[in-house]
């Protein structure tokens, strides 16, 4: 099932759209957007898998959209003007559909979606049966040089290195370059000072695995690296928020408070 928000300002063009999307089973469409700041907030609201983005809207350009994003989902450009196809494709669009298109033409550009999704969806299967055999390899060999023991094993050691999603490549990334991570549904988004990478581990299961002296959480979807707080601040209702050494704002949540407050000294 593809989650899919339209972002266009022009009403007859959303509601082409919704026609061209009945009867579609596996495309859910979840909110539309007028403009380009409510595309914005939609987008980062419900994160949907897919958008089918307008390139001139009011207030935002379909890329400026872009730039604001937390979690850029797969984008589909439909627009008037074929002078931006260049550099919608540089941004790993789907593709570009020129107004006015037909059905049949949508239906392929849905096509390339569907294809687009699937292969990601594979990539974090492949990525996170990856990220689970090197964190448990150096564990077992360590077992098998090890004399059989009726002992209780230790929990295993804190990750020190993660394998993390970075467009098509999966990289290693070092726990201690962490700022800050981020919920995204089932999977996680761990922000850094060179940009944020996408882990196919649960926020839940992270902090689990992260050293807790370093890691700590502050909100439900919210988990901040101690030594990357620049300064917390606190409004009149006495709600904390963290800044981070790479400029980002993370609300503590009440439930936490306490946590961070013992960190003063």
């Amino acid at each position: 099932m593809i989650r899919l928000i339209i972002a266009d300002d022009e009403p007859p063009a959303r509601m082409l759209l919704r026609e061209y999307l009945s009867g579609m089973q596996d495309i859910v469409l979840i909110a539309e957007a007028e403009n380009g700041t409510d595309a914005v907030r939609l987008i980062n609201e419900h994160k949907p898998d897919a958008v089918i983005l307008d390139v001139e809207m009011p207030e935002l350009t379909g890329f400026e959209v872009l730039e604001r994003l937390e979690t850029v989902p797969h984008v589909i450009f439909s627009t008037a003007y074929n002078e931006f196809a260049v550099r919608a494709f540089e941004e790993n669009a789907v593709d570009y559909l020129l107004k006015p298109y037909t059905k049949e033409r949508f239906q392929k550009a849905i096509g390339k979606l569907q294809e687009r999704v699937n292969t990601a969806s594979a990539n974090l299967s492949h990525l996170e049966a990856l990220s689970r055999l090197l964190t448990t390899f150096p564990q077992a060999i360590s077992s098998s040089n090890q004399a059989p023991s009726n002992q209780v094993p230790s929990n295993q050691a804190p990750l020190s290195r993660l394998m993390v999603r970075s467009g098509n490549r999966i990289i290693p990334l070092l726990a201690e370059s962490i700022v800050w991570i981020e919920a995204a549904e089932d999977y996680a988004l761990l922000h850094t000072a060179e940009g944020k990478f996408t882990a196919s581990t649960g926020i839940g299961e992270l902090e689990k695995r992260l050293d807790g002296q370093v890691f700590m959480r502050v909100h439900r979807s919210a988990i901040v690296n101690v030594q990357c707080i620049k300064h917390a601040e606190s409004d009149a209702n006495g709600n904390l928020t963290l800044t981070m050494t790479n400029g980002a704002k993370v609300k503590v949540s009440r439930s936490y408070t306490a946590q961070i407050r013992g960190l003063i000294v």
